[in-house]
């Protein structure tokens, strides 16, 4: 029951995101990971397009399925990745260097 519940979640969520094509399928691939612990769906386009959707429980990221995002388990590490950049501290100068 939630397994369905999140794939209309994830068929609404890509249907947004790309308004001009329609969505044919949405797969559940496999749950990868332990912290964060994320579930692996392909979506299938009417254009014959697919992209994979990371579902870490609290938002969804979508990902091309090309070139180096052929599997399951690369389209997470580059989710790993965003996550990543995204918790970088941005580093602050130090202003008293300015004021001498």
């Amino acid at each position: 029951m939630l397994e369905a519940i999140r794939k209309e979640t994830i068929l609404s969520y890509v249907s947004e995101a790309f308004s001009q094509q329609d969505v044919e399928d949405a797969s559940f691939i496999e749950t990868i990971g332990d912290d964060p612990q994320a579930d692996i769906w392909l979506v299938e386009m009417d254009t014959g397009e697919e992209y994979w959707v990371v579902d870490d429980q609290s938002s969804l990221h979508l990902f091309h399925k090309s070139g180096i995002l052929q599997n399951a388990q690369r389209a997470y590490d580059t989710y790993l990745e965003t996550l990543e950049e995204q918790n970088k501290e941005v580093e602050v100068p130090d202003r008293y260097q300015y004021l001498k």
